[in-house]
């Protein structure tokens, strides 16, 4: 999610599922936006200090992914 700002944080569930949405309609998965919020209701995202180890661990599983 492109251009999130220190200000966002406190909204990023509510930022993350309408991008999510936003994305599904996109790749022709037509759902409703009350769908995807009951799906995604337990999704909680939740900000870190920018630590050293916790960026290491996400860029870790983001290679995960790649492979």
């Amino acid at each position: 999610m492109p251009n999130i700002k220190a200000a966002d944080v406190a909204d990023i569930d509510r930022i993350f599922k309408r991008a999510f949405y936003t994305q599904l309609q996109y790749d022709g998965f037509f759902i409703s936006s009350d769908n995807v919020n009951r799906l995604l209701n337990d999704v909680h995202l939740y900000p870190t200090d920018n630590d050293r180890s916790t960026t290491a661990y996400q860029n870790q599983r983001l290679l995960d992914l790649d492979y």
